[in-house]
């Protein structure tokens, strides 16, 4: 990505996280105003604004529209609410997940909008009012039932993540195949038929954003007791070499699809991607404090929290990164 495109490419992100935010002022704000006047305390604020500002919003925009992007077109309107409304239930479908014993029959039933379910928190209740409403805008809802079926599997997979002792090569795996269940079941809620080459593609990204989750998300995880390869990682070194080798893996595997816009998805994913060099660049200098390597646990919290809001990560993620 030159320097002559990036200014382009801000002013198309800007214009879409405009648009985005009217359209959840507008569809989605109104059952979130209504849940939360009725909350039960089984949601926070931050639950409330996670679903507004982070997975209505940035979900959409930085991968739903690099999605359509990539097939040359706008989200329709239909595609537009299909995905704004499956994203908004990701947070509260992950917390399912992070009691310390999930029920997961009953996590399995909540899912099932068909069925009747029995002393509903508001948690659970602004969940299925959610997916319902995805599914009424979904083209093609049994393939998205499939993919559905696959994010499951995958997160049942993931709680041998509050165990210790898994290998290095067990977590990124766990991290591959639920990043890549994800995008699937995002991808989904597009009219647009899928080939099986570019299902492949898209797996590989969306384990690739998990991966790279996984870097930012370490302070939330070691307070979780989840083992990922941001708290698992002896070296930055590591991290670094394995985001560097999916990030060049995968932008090959995305020019060789036989799409119209391969290089606009990959530059909106290298957007995305940019900000996880930063923040390995970030955790470099708390290494500095424990000579033999990246002892996460060992730090200050403040010393592996990122600030991506600020003006100066922002713009070294643009300048070194998104542009080179």
């Amino acid at each position: 990505m030159n320097l002559l495109k990036f200014p382009f490419i801000l002013w198309k992100i800007k214009s879409q996280m405009k648009k985005q935010n009217a359209f959840i002022k507008s569809f989605l704000q109104p059952i979130l105003d209504r849940f939360e006047e009725n909350n039960d305390g089984s949601l926070l604020e931050q639950d409330f604004n996670k679903i507004k500002n982070y997975y209505g919003l940035g979900s959409v925009v930085l991968v739903g529209e690099a999605i359509a992007g990539l097939h040359g077109h706008e989200l329709s309107v239909q595609e537009r609410k299909a995905l704004t409304y499956i994203s908004a239930i990701t947070g509260l479908y992950d917390d399912f997940f992070d009691k310390s014993i999930p029920n997961l029959q009953r996590i399995k039933l909540l899912s099932e909008v068909s069925q009747t379910v029995d002393d509903l928190n508001t948690h659970e209740a602004l969940f299925r009012e959610l997916l319902k409403t995805a599914l009424q805008n979904i083209a093609d809802v049994e393939t998205s039932k499939v993919f559905a079926a696959e994010v499951y599997k995958n997160q049942v997979e993931s709680l041998k993540q509050k165990n210790t002792g898994l290998s290095w090569e067990e977590l990124l795996e766990i991290s591959l195949q639920k990043g890549g269940a994800s995008l699937l079941l995002y991808r989904s809620t597009l009219s647009t038929e899928i080939s099986e080459e570019e299902k492949q593609a898209l797996f590989l990204i969306g384990g690739q954003l998990q991966v790279c989750n996984d870097v930012f998300d370490v302070v939330k995880d070691l307070k979780e007791g989840i083992q990922t390869l941001g708290t698992e990682a002896k070296t930055i070194q590591q991290l670094r070499e394995l985001v560097e080798g999916i990030d060049i893996q995968n932008r090959l595997v995305i020019e060789k699809l036989d799409l119209p816009n391969t290089s606009y998805f990959n530059s909106r994913i290298k957007f995305v991607t940019s900000q996880t060099y930063v923040a390995l660049d970030f955790y470099e200098k708390a290494t500095l404090t424990t000579q033999e390597g990246f002892k996460v646990r060992e730090y200050d919290p403040k010393e592996v929290t990122l600030a991506m809001d600020r003006p100066v990560n922002f713009l070294k993620a643009v300048v070194k990164y998104c542009m080179k």
